[in-house]
Order: C-alpha cells, then structure tokens, then sequence
C-alpha cells in the first residue's frame, strides 16, 4: 500500500518550495483584483453579504442520529449545507473585496465545522456512528472534499485568519485526514475500501486528501509522499475503464469521479510545474470520449446505473480535456468565467485561475457530427443514431454488460429510446438514496432490480445480481441502414425450466427511424413469460397491441406482435422514489396463458404528440396533471398543486413562503427556444398575502449542452415577471422578453424572494412566440 520511497524522494526533487495549489492568496491583489473587475464577479460579493448576518449552528449529535436513521442522501446534504457550503462564498467574497469583512464570520464558521465530531456523511450508518463516538477515524467523499476547502481557506486567506485559527486548521487536518491517510497506506489502520476500489470513490477522496496535503503542509516530503500515495492508488480508479472508455457507474457519476481525477491531476500538475502528469496516460482519450460517443442524438443521453435521467456531461468537464487532448470539441470549450466558477472551492479555482487546458489552444475547428453508432464492444453497449442530415427522428441506446458493474441496476439488455429530444421510452435512473441502496436489499427497489427496466420478467422471475448474469453478444451486424445487436440473456435468470431466451434488436434509420425488439424464449415446460417498457411521461393503451407513450416534448407508437397466443398490455406506477419529480411507469406486455416457447417482437417508432401540443410551450402550465412537468426540490415544500383555487380548470399551484431566509422553487422542463427570440410569458396570479414585488416568475436560458447562460443583473430582469400584492383575485399578468444568441433552450423558474414572505396562487403559464401590445405585472 506504501508509495515506493525512491518514487517519494523523486516527487519531492518536483515540488516547490511552498505548498498550494489552485487559485492565488487574497495578497495577490494583481490576480484577484482582475477578477473583481470582471463582469460576472462584480456583483459576488453582493450576494454573499447576508452571510455576515446568517446564524452559524453547528450540526447536534440529535440531528446527526436523526439523518442516520434514515440513511436520506437529501437529508445529509442539507444537514451539510446548512455550514460546508458556505465556506467557499465567505473565502471567495474576501479575496474579491479585500476589505476583511468575511473573516470574522469565515473563522465562526470553521469553529463550527470543528466542533462537528466526524466529517463523514451519515449514508452508510455503522460507519457514520464509529466515526461520531470515535471509534473509527475514517475518510469518505464528503471528508475528503471538506479538508481540500479547509486547506485552501488557510492557503487563499493566510495572515488575515488568527495564528490560533491557522494552528486549529493543520490539528484538526492532521488528526481527521493527515494521520489516518497515513495509517491507511502504511498499514497501521485498515484501508478504508476506496483505496482499491476502481469506481468514483476512489478518485474523489485521493483528490480531496491529496488536494489538501498539497495545499497546505509545509514539508516537502510530507507532500511528496502523500502525492506519491495518489499516483499509486490513482491507477485503480483508471482501471476501471475498459479499453473502449465506458463508465459503468453512469453519466452522472463520470463526471463526479473523473472531474476529481482532473482535479488530482491537474493539482500534481501545477506542483510540479507539469513534471508530473497524471493526465499523461495513453487510455485517457477514450475515457475522456466516452461522454462525446453516449450522446443519442440532439443532446439526449441515457441514464444508466444510478444517474438521473436528463444528465449531461459537466462544461467544466469537456472543456478540460478538449483542450488538453485536443479533442476538438469547439461547442464545449468555454471562455465563460460564469461557467467557471461552479462547483466546489477546489474545482472552481482549478478552473478560474490559469491551468494545464488553459495554455493550450481553442478548437478552431468545425466540429465533426456524430458517427451513425457508438459500439462499446468492452462494455456491450451500442449507440444507434440517425445518419446526417437524415429526416429519422429516432435513436437509441442498447445495453448489453453484467450484473455487477458499479452503481449497479440488474438491467443486462435494456434500452432507451430517444424521440427528437426526449426519451419516451426510458430509463428510471437513480433513486433517492437510503440505507437500503448499498446494503443487501438494494434489488428490492424496483428502480433499480430488472422489474424497473425494460427487460423480461421470466416464469415470474426478475434478473440475478452478479457478474455470471451477463450479456452474452451473439450478432453486433452495422449497415448504414439497419443495425442488428443480439444478445442472450439466459444466464441473467435463475429459472430451471429456462432453455432460451435470446433479445435482438433492429435499428431502421429508413423513414423517420424505428426499433424492433425481439424476444425469444423456450421453456422445458409452459410458463409465464413478459416485457416491458418503462416510461417516465404518461401513456394511453390505444388497442390490445399498441400503447402511445409520451415523453415531455415528444412520444413514441409501440406495436406489439407474438406468434404465440395472444398479448396483454398493462401499466402499472412503480413505487421507487426518484430524483426526479416524477414516478416510473411499467408498461407489462405478457403473454395471456403460459407457454413453452414465445416469440414476442415491439416495433417502436416516433408518434405525433396527440394533443399537438408545441414544444415551445409549458407542459403543464395549467398545473392539472399536478407536478408532472415541474422539477420540485424535495426539501422545498413552498410550492403546492392543489383545486381549493383554480383560475380555470380543476387546480393551481399555491405558493407558501413562510421563511425569511429560503425562497420557495419550481423549475419547468426544458422547451426549445430560438436565438434571439422573442417570447412572451403570460399566466394568472391570485394574491393573497404578502409583498407587491415578492414572487418572480423567471425565464431561464440555456445553451446548447443545456447549461444556464449566466446574465448581468439588469438582462435578467427583462425575462422576469414579478407580481404579488393583496388583492386577493385572479389577474393576469404578462411580459415580453428577448433570448440571448446562444439560447438554445429556456425553462421557467417560480421563485419567491429570498427575504419576503407571500401566499399566492398561480395558474394557465403559457409561453407564445412574438410581442403582443401589453405587459402586464
């Protein structure tokens, strides 16, 4: 586990004198004074002052039993928000200012971290517990990411921090992060399980120790062995790719791990003043491609494994290695501070401040459309696009793999079917985590067993876990008009009377584009047999062989054809509690009798929406399909669809912002919009109680990766309608506003101010094209 001492000696001959990493100290006033100066940052401190007022209140030992008990992963977070998060705003809103009005309140707040009794998340509980009543001193991926900040506040704030508080930061550094690191990779402690393993968890906490080390300990040799550590153990979580790139853990979870891992690296990079480089191997460009080939079409990836669906690859992400390798990825290289500056204090910084990426060159280059197919041949798992310029409206993602890959779903031979934008027929994705997502039970959560997936369910049976439930490929046969992917999915069931049960798959691009999935199964004696499709929008069974399924922006026809007897088609809402606003729906489609053999073929293809309704416009604007269509935060309860108010129809959304601190918030989906359109958003309010300016209705842009395009204060407040009152009536309201020349999509975004307190009620949001003669607020 040790790093070879030749090896540490090496690194130490690499690294400067002092310690640090990203950014510059707020003495630099050359670097932070330019950024002050920059447009984007001219209003950061502004908005961190009500920082200086807001209480500081530690995490009790009632409140970290109560998150243990559930195991809530949102619980956790706002538990962890209500200090962590705060840290990087108060540090960033001295180093811009340079007046020391954030450093009292920055060091009342590193007091409280400190009195924390474990910085380890409360997720895995028998850990969380030993680490709170100190008999176990471990690190996970919260810890890691908390000293990495602990370090730079020390590094960026220096002098202007007390000598006792400095004293206090390197202690409490040693004693949570430091010493058991050391421990680990000595063999004085067991290693905690990240140390070896090849998934994210490996590259976020070696980023997070390795980060602080190098930002904050003076000895070199101290550095240099804990950067050694890292190059080690870093290898393991490259390991787990494949040689054809594909993350298994998902979208989401790939940028979390290899983000940190460009972290790591690029922090060994600047050390080293570029003697050292991690990202220097010669598998990293198809790892770093892997988000470029997942891609169906027009921005819509899958959400395998526990992703989320309507993940996308991080901007920060794509512009890094773009730049670093080349990649020629000219749509996602950013000069945007705005883009920049997200993320955790680290990330931030590595991005804000000059880096490896940063010297070299912008793609100056059209960029190349996407191949027809991506084939991870590694992985099993094929990408099926329709050709350029072709009229075909539709695209898919087929997965073949295993049962034990990371953040696994028992989910071999499931698919995604995209439709222009969406997704129709989908994947569930990510479940809201508890104790039970990485414990014995996990396959009891239909989001994540095969029951929650698009594949067979066998004489009764669902998908075994394990790595001997395995796709096997038995035809991977590419044309530029059809592609044909087989797979044998036998050993995915334990059922004694299966003999066969294979899956093919027939991608059309001819017309508008069409997927025919094919089952065949043979039993040694008759058995129940079905299918399934999994949907995230509504549906309507049309005829006894045909179901219309409907994604946000778009829908899909599947007709059902069997050679044996006659089929039967059921919906059913899965009870899985997801991260999204929304419930799965399982779409059954079975045999009517049992049977000793089946032949069972799905043949989708794309479907005008039935209601024509435009995509331009708000699902559900009127709020009577209740939430569907909104993204609500769920420890955001401000917001509430109900029918004690209607302005028309049966239901209104009701607003109840009680708290002078929070505002409430709802997010609509996604709708296209052109550049520099002209929109008019128009809806109805009823107010009960409260200010006359208290409640905004926003609207948001985006850019083609669909990342928020960051606009000065005074552009956003032309696309903001704010209203409220007492008046205790419906009116409408409208207002007319322009999007910007690199919106590509826009959402609309309810949201009270912060600092006031209203009751209203909203209903029939609408969004039309072009000027009318009349705002109204």
């Amino acid at each position: 586990m040790a790093p070879d001492p030749a090896r540490v000696r090496q690194i130490a001959a690499m690294l400067r004198d002092r310690p640090g990493t990203f950014g510059r100290p707020a003495s630099d006033r050359t670097a932070w004074g330019a950024l002050a100066r920059t447009e984007t940052m001219r209003d950061y401190v502004t908005s961190k002052e009500g920082e200086l007022t807001r209480p500081v209140v530690p995490m009790t030992e009632e409140e970290f039993g109560a998150a243990v008990v559930t195991g809530s992963r949102p619980t956790w977070r706002a538990l962890e928000a209500r200090l962590g998060n705060r840290l990087k705003g108060l540090v960033f809103a001295e180093c811009l200012e340079n007046k020391g009005r954030f450093v009292a309140k920055t060091e009342e707040l590193l007091e409280a971290l400190f009195l924390e009794k474990t910085w380890i998340a409360t997720v895995r509980k028998a850990q969380a517990t030993r680490n709170w009543y100190g008999q176990s001193n471990n690190i996970d991926l919260g810890a890691a990411r908390r000293s990495w900040e602990v370090a730079l506040a020390d590094y960026l704030l220096g002098d202007r921090l007390s000598p006792a508080m400095r004293l206090k930061i390197r202690e409490q550094l040693e004693h949570r992060t430091f010493g058991p690191f050391r421990r680990m990779v000595t063999g004085e402690q067991k290693p905690d399980f990240w140390l070896t393993t090849t998934s994210n968890w490996n590259a976020v906490c070696l980023a997070g120790v390795t980060g602080a080390a190098l930002t904050i300990l003076d000895s070199k040799d101290q550095r240099a062995y804990v950067l050694a550590a890292a190059e080690k153990h870093s290898r393991n979580f490259l390991a787990g790719f494949p040689p054809d790139g594909y993350c298994t853990e998902g979208l989401g979870y790939y940028n979390y791990g290899f983000g940190h891992y460009l972290a790591l690296s690029e922090a060994a990079w600047q050390v080293t003043e570029g003697r050292l480089d991690l990202f220097g191997v010669p598998q990293m460009r198809s790892i770093a491609l892997f988000p470029v080939r997942m891609e169906i079409m027009n921005g819509v990836y899958p959400s395998i494994a526990d992703c989320p669906p309507g993940a996308r690859p991080a901007r920060m992400l794509m512009d890094y290695t773009s730049r670093r390798l080349g990649l020629g990825l000219k749509h996602w290289e950013t000069d945007s501070l705005g883009d920049r500056i997200r993320g955790s204090m680290a990330l931030s910084l590595m991005q804000t401040f000059p880096n490896a990426a940063t010297t070299e060159p912008a793609a100056d280059i059209t960029p190349q459309a996407l191949d027809t197919r991506s084939f991870f041949d590694h992985a099993g798992i094929l990408i099926c696009r329709p050709a350029v310029g072709a009229k075909t409206r539709l695209g898919v993602c087929l997965k073949g793999g295993h049962n034990a890959e990371h953040h696994n779903h028992n989910d071999v031979g499931t698919f995604v079917v995209a439709v222009d934008t969406d997704t129709p027929v989908s994947d569930a994705g990510a479940e809201v985590y508890t104790h039970q997502t990485f414990s014995a039970q996990r396959y009891e959560s239909d989001a994540l067993n095969s029951y929650g997936h698009s594949v067979p369910f066998v004489a009764g049976t669902m998908q075994s876990k394990g790595r001997q439930a395995k796709a096997v490929v038995l035809r991977a046969d590419f044309t530029d008009a059809v592609d044909t992917f087989t797979l044998d999915l036998a050993s995915c069931y334990e059922v004694p009377t299966l003999r066969k049960l294979k899956r093919t798959f027939l991608y059309s691009r001819g017309g508008e584009g069409s997927l025919a999935v094919t089952d065949e199964v043979a039993y040694s004696s008759p058995q129940a047999f079905e299918t399934a499709l999994i949907t995230l929008g509504s549906y309507k069974i049309i005829s006894p062989d045909t179901v219309l399924l409907f994604g946000r922006e778009s829908a899909a026809l599947a007709k059902v054809a069997s050679d044996t007897g006659s089929i039967r088609l059921r919906g059913e809402v899965l009870k899985a509690d997801l991260r999204i606003p929304t419930k799965a729906t399982r779409i059954a489609i079975g045999l009517s009798e049992p049977a000793e053999a089946a032949r069972i073929t799905v043949w989708i293809t794309p479907a005008a929406h039935p209601d024509g309704r435009s995509i331009d416009r708000i699902h559900n604007g009127s709020f009577e399909e209740g939430d569907v269509g909104w993204t609500v935060p769920k420890e955001n309860r401000m917001c509430e669809v109900l029918s004690e108010c209607p302005a028309s129809g049966q239901k209104s959304l009701k607003v109840v912002d009680n708290d002078p601190e929070a505002g409430s918030s709802r997010l609509s989906l996604r709708m296209r919009a052109e550049p520099d359109g002209l929109y008019r958003l128009c809806g109805k309010i009823f107010p009960v109680s409260g200010s006359a300016d208290g409640l905004g209705i926003y609207a948001r842009f985006y850019d083609g990766a669909d990342e928020v395009i960051r606009l000065p204060r005074e552009e956003r407040l032309k696309s903001i309608v704010i209203t409220g009152g007492e008046t205790k009536q419906w009116r409408p309201f409208a207002k007319t506003f322009r999007t910007t020349r690199n919106t590509r999509y826009m959402r609309i975004w309810i949201h009270s101010m912060s600092a006031t307190c209203i009751t209203a009620y909203l209903d029939d949001l609408e969004i039309v094209e072009g000027n009318t003669p009349e705002d109204r607020e």
